[in-house]
């Protein structure tokens, strides 16, 4: 965003020296006004309220020194620049004494000090207006979590118009995940959104303040325009605006929440926390609509008491009967859907996903399972979690009667869950696994072979090869930790196991998964 200058000197030709000196544009400056003398910048000033001040000091009508004394009476923070002659030091120590921020001796002004100077100021200033913006917010944060007094005197002195005025509030937040870690973005957000929106070109409103509440919310306030002098509703098209300037930094999919008319912060406040506790109600929302009304997310679902009959899951599984298992859980997606209860669906997706676990973890050759069905990660509406329960019922089952059909000792059923359940430790051998059985290393070798078609040690490599695959292909857990998490002492070791397993690095298997998702 450009940093605004206003020049003032009585002095046309000086006006037209300083507008050519220095290529303001492509140097990130703006300059929005310029005045004759003192009295006119003052006025100047209060409309446009530049961040810089270019000023000469020996002006008719009003001096630049008794300008710059009411200015920072104004703006403590405003930049002062003042031109004097040679024999006008003394009124350049007046002006240090205000506040000066540099001064320039009139023709002999140089280009390249002029720039010099200038760029400085404005690392200056937008390093102020982070640190400003930054505790700005953090006000905001304690004021909506009830952490701040509500007195008008507190939150005036922070800064009044904020606090007073009245605003359209809309929130800006990522789409829920139902399982697995949230949307967690603190770093996400940074002064280059609050940039973006507030150049934004809206018809009737423009953006006040912008701020990072939590996650990866972000709250924006909008004010009516000054040339609009009746309330003006707040058109889907300034939100659609809005929405287009957001995507760049929200790199998963979003919703925006707007308030139908203009609230104080106050009201805001006690909106924002029933708000909180309706965002988990989104998950049902249609996947082709991104606004929605503060009060439509108000709205209190009706809730559904589901209980789920795991022992009846468990014998359907069982039995193979795919078809009465998937009537049954049909019926139960159905009542919560029509109750639109959010709650009792994640419990029941919970539920599910245990039962399916277990019989994930009781499946004997689980190194031909393709357990990334349990990836819930890209989960976000009520279909997404139906079209998941379909595949894991249709897995499960299936890989459930390949188990049935298999018929192995009790011996190497056990060795195989023993392996199952401890495939991610690095020490695991033969030896150990055979004490735990209390057999001899060379007896379960032979009858582990005879009845699987492998050895134990190409059985473990082939599960943590599968679990490797998996963790790179649905986890964002960097390598390395994936790596101990499949059971391999060290990052390099596994890099070679899986080049051996794979003929290609993990890196580059993971980089390629990426780049066809992205082209999609």
């Amino acid at each position: 965003m450009a940093v605004s200058v206003m020049l003032v000197d009585d002095e046309k030709i000086l006006l037209d020296d300083l507008f050519s000196i220095f290529d303001w544009e492509a140097n990130g400056f703006q300059i929005i006004a310029t005045a004759r003398n003192g009295k006119d910048g003052i006025a100047k000033f209060n409309k446009f309220h530049p961040q810089i001040v270019i000023s000469d000091i020996k002006m008719p009508i009003m001096d630049g020194l008794t300008m710059l004394n009411q200015i920072r009476s104004i703006d403590k923070n405003c930049k002062f620049l003042i031109l004097t002659a040679y024999g006008e030091f003394d009124y350049a120590i007046q002006a240090i004494k205000l506040g000066l921020t540099d001064y320039f001796i009139k023709n002999k002004i140089h280009k390249p000090e002029f720039s010099k100077k200038l760029l400085s100021i404005k690392e200056n200033i937008q390093a102020e207006n982070e640190l400003s913006h930054l505790a700005l917010q953090q006000i905001v944060i304690d004021y909506l979590n009830s952490n701040l007094p509500d007195s008008p005197s507190y939150v005036g002195s922070v800064r009044s118009n904020i606090f007073t005025l009245k605003y359209y509030f809309l929130i800006f937040e990522p789409d829920p995940i139902l399982f697995g870690p949230p949307n967690h973005a603190g770093g996400l957000f940074k002064l280059d959104i609050s940039n973006a929106f507030l150049t934004s070109h809206l018809s009737a409103h423009a953006v006040e303040f912008v701020c990072h509440i939590e996650d990866a919310r972000v709250l924006v306030l909008l004010a009516q325009k000054a040339n609009h002098s009746t309330e003006s509703h707040l058109c889907r098209s300034d939100i659609a605006v809005l929405i287009q300037e957001a995507k760049p930094f929200f790199p998963m999919r979003f919703s925006v929440y707007v308030s139908e008319t203009q609230l104080c912060f106050s009201d805001f406040r006690d909106q924002y926390k029933q708000l909180k506790k309706a965002f988990l109600e989104r998950i049902f929302f249609p996947e082709d609509q991104t606004v929605f009304d503060f009060s439509f997310l108000l709205k209190s679902p009706e809730k559904c008491n589901i209980a789920i009959d795991k022992s009846y899951i468990m014998q359907l599984i069982e039995s193979g009967d795919d078809e009465s298992l998937q009537c049954y859980l049909n019926e139960i997606f159905f009542i919560i859907k029509k109750h639109r209860d959010a709650y009792s669906l994640l419990s029941t997706l919970k539920t599910i996903k245990e039962i399916f676990r277990d019989q994930y973890n009781h499946n004997i050759l689980t190194s031909h399972f393709d357990d990334s069905i349990f990836n819930t990660s890209s989960m976000y509406t009520f279909d997404d979690a139906y079209h998941w329960l379909c595949s894991c019922i249709s897995q499960v089952i299936e890989y459930k009667a390949k188990d049935l059909s298999k018929t192995y000792s009790a011996i190497v059923q056990n060795t195989l869950l023993f392996i199952n359940r401890n495939y991610c430790d690095p020490d695991l051998t033969i030896q150990q696994i055979a004490e735990n059985h209390f057999v001899s290393p060379n007896y379960l070798s032979t009858i582990f072979k005879k009845e699987t078609g492998t050895t134990v040690l190409n059985y473990i490599t082939d599960l943590r090869m599968q679990k490797a695959k998996s963790l790179l292909k649905t986890s964002p857990l960097p390598i390395g930790q994936i790596s101990v998490t499949c059971g391999y002492s060290s990052p390099q070791y596994f890099s070679q196991a899986f080049f051996k397993y794979y003929n290609e690095t993990p890196r580059v298997y993971r980089d390629d998964i990426q780049s066809r998702q992205n082209t999609l």
